[in-house]
This record gives structure tokens, sequence and C-alpha cells, in this order.
């Protein structure tokens, strides 16, 4: 039989590529892997034999040449390993089915999910409770005179794995982190703070194309350790519910799957609302009385390869439901703790 091709963007320095290339070689034999970057030292992470250098997905050539490599190597399915790819393929998706079969949520997921605001607005519309937010061009911006502290301070769009995220307890800081954002040419979105560090978590739901949901992976987040944790401080506000340290996740996940059923079934209720149609990753808190997200990704998720040695290997389940092969009951997911740590790659290049 032969070896069905995957073609995997985006692969090197910890991305998400990364961790779907890690995903799939857990399935020995299975797959031929072709991986891709704009940089050839970033591919030495891949111990693999096909690797093509790309350029990068704001490139006027970028399609062109991943249209051709998936020519080339005869792609079956296509997986974006990085947001701007992501964009950039679900916005050419039509041409791209073509040739071969995109691993990837619909373009209206896409496009909500990646602007924070219209992800929050979406939420509320359906009665979800979501952290009070406001999304501001500058600092004369009547809405945010009245914000209690502490609050984050982020980008409005993009900011993935916690970039250009600040956590302001007074009115100077923030107004510090919003002129250096805006400095920077970005819109502001500024967030009430939820919940204590040790209730963050993130879920990932997998939807087939079909919008049935093939299965929930809960993992309760250890955010303090060093890999994991963007920012922490002590909590000099008033809220002495939220403990008396104040975290911030990075982009790394680490910690343990667990048996919460109202998370699950909240955040599987989130995927159906919204339509997914494939990955889908959501972060939030528990505040005490509910689960609160405050980010949700339309694609795979660093914490993909931890989920596939609990048992829940998303990228090869998607697959084999375009292959036909259809779940006759949800995976048992591994009750487990993951840890995560640096490796060193030696490059030729």
């Amino acid at each position: 039989m032969n070896k069905q091709t995957v073609l995997i963007t985006g692969v090197g320095g910890g991305s998400i590529g990364e961790q779907v290339f890690k995903t799939l070689t857990m399935v020995k034999d299975t797959y031929k892997i072709i991986v891709t970057n704009s940089s050839s030292v970033a591919l030495s992470v891949a111990d693999t034999p096909y690797k093509e250098i790309l350029p990068n997905a704001s490139s006027d050539e970028y399609l062109a040449e991943l249209m051709q490599a998936v020519e080339n190597y005869k792609v079956d399915f296509l997986i974006p390993g990085s947001e701007p790819e992501l964009l950039k393929i679900s916005q050419n998706r039509q041409e791209l089915l073509k040739k071969t079969t995109l691993l990837i949520n619909s373009d209206n997921v896409i496009s909500i999910c990646l602007d924070k605001s219209k992800t929050f607005t979406e939420l509320k519309n359906h009665n979800i409770r979501v952290p009070q937010t406001w999304t501001i061009d500058d600092l004369q911006n009547e809405s945010v005179k009245e914000i209690e502290f502490p609050v984050i301070v982020k980008p409005a769009v993009g900011g993935s794995g916690s970039a250009g995220t600040f956590l302001a307890q007074d009115k100077d800081e923030m107004q510090f982190f919003v002129r250096y954002l805006i400095k920077y040419g970005y819109r502001v979105l500024i967030q009430e703070y939820i919940g204590r560090y040790d209730q963050e978590y993130t879920i990932g739901v997998l939807s087939s194309p079909e919008k049935e949901i093939l299965g929930t992976v809960v993992l309760k987040r250890d955010i303090l350790s060093g890999l994991s944790n963007k920012l922490k401080m002590k909590n000099k506000t008033s809220r002495k519910d939220l403990g008396e340290i104040l975290a911030v996740s990075s982009g790394v996940s680490q910690g343990r799957i667990v048996d919460k059923p109202h998370i699950q079934e909240q955040t599987e209720y989130i995927a159906k609302m919204i339509g997914s149609e494939g990955p889908l990753n959501i972060q939030g808190r528990w505040d005490g009385k509910n689960f609160v997200p405050f980010e949700i990704n339309p694609r795979f998720s660093g914490t993909t390869p931890m989920r596939a040695m609990a048992g829940f290997n998303e990228p090869k389940l998607l697959m084999d439901w375009h292959n036909g092969i259809r779940l006759e009951q949800r995976p048992d997911i591994q009750k487990t703790t993951f840890t995560r740590g640096l490796v060193e790659y030696k490059s030729d290049f």
C-alpha cells in the first residue's frame, strides 16, 4: 500500500508545524511527510529527507511556490503550521482544493477566531461568559476610564503564543502598554483578568468537515514553570480572590489531561455554535462559577502531540475521516501529565 503524502508548512523553531510533524511521526511508516519553512536552519528539526524552502507567507511568490511543491510531491493533505500561512491558504482554498485536501477549518471560523474582538462578540451573542473587553485605537476612548484592575493588554489581532501581551495592575501601567502597542501599529485589546493562575485550561475540540465532533481533550495547564510562563508577579490590586500571584501563560503548554465534563460540554457547544469544521483550540480559566474562554485558535496547537500521546491523534483522525474511516465511538483519552523541556539540534546549513 502506497503511503499518503502530507505537506506541513512552517516546521521549525517550536512552531505549530513542528508539533504537527512530531504528532504524525508517532504513526510509524504511515505517511510520507514533506516539511517547509522559509529558513533552512529551522528545517533541521525535522527528521525527514523531504524538505522545501518557501518564501514567507507575505511574499507574492508564496502561493505559487507552495502550489508547485504540492504538484511536485502529489500531496494528498496540506497542513499549515503557522497563522500567516493558515490565513493565506484559507484565502486561496478554492485554488488549492483543486490539487489537494486541506486540513483546516472553514474560512468563516478562521476569520472570526483570528480576530479576538470578533471572537468575543460572537461568544457574547450566544450568551457565553467572556472577559470584559475593550478594543481601542487611542487612550481617549471613554469606555476604558472605569476599568477594574488587573487587566490584560494585548493586540486585538494576532498575538499567538501571548506575543505582545502585558499585565497591568493600575492605570499608569495600562496606559504605558497601550501606548507601546499603538506606537507599533496595533489595535489594542484590553481584557479583564480572569480567575486564578492554577485554574487555566487548554481544550482541543476536533470536528469533521460535516461539523460532527470527533473528540475533545481538556488539559489543565501548569503555567508557572519557565517554559510555560509569559509573566508572573505579586498581586498588588484589591482583587484578593485572584490569589497572591498573577500570571500569564506563554504559548508553550504543559500540564495534566483531566476529566472536566462541564468544561468539555461548554467548549463543544462553542465549536458547534461557531460551525467548526476542523481543529479548534480553546483557552480559558475557571472563575469559580464558569469556564471563561479568552482565546480561540482555529488550528492545531502546541498541545497536539500531547493529545496524540494520550490516544487522540488529531491530524490522523481528520485524515482518516477524509479517507472514509469513521469512528464508531470516541477514543479513550489517558489521564496523564505532560512536561516539556528543551532539545538541541545540530544543523549543517
